[in-house]
């Protein structure tokens, strides 16, 4: 069965893991507009929040609290002044 696309189920976590439900994806739908506006913004590549801040016609102050919310939720870390997706 495993051949054929089967998982193995041993508890909750694992089930939640195959739907892509849980903490990820509850974090991800309860965004603030910003943080879910600039998570979309994200690419792959590493971003500065004064890139993202202009590329949106944002303030710094408005990046910040939507970069701080991401990172809590740990969707987004910062290093090296940068933000990258998780």
């Amino acid at each position: 069965m495993i051949q054929q696309g089967a998982h193995v189920v041993l508890e909750a976590q694992d089930l939640l893991g195959l739907l892509a439900v849980g903490p990820a994806a509850a974090a991800v739908s309860s965004l603030s507009l910003d943080a879910s506006t600039l998570l979309s913004r994200l690419s792959e590549a590493p971003q500065s929040a004064d890139g993202l801040a202009e590329a949106l016609d944002w303030s710094a102050s408005r990046v910040s609290a939507a970069l701080t919310e991401l990172e809590l939720s740990a969707l987004v870390r910062l290093a090296e002044g940068r933000a990258h997706r998780c």
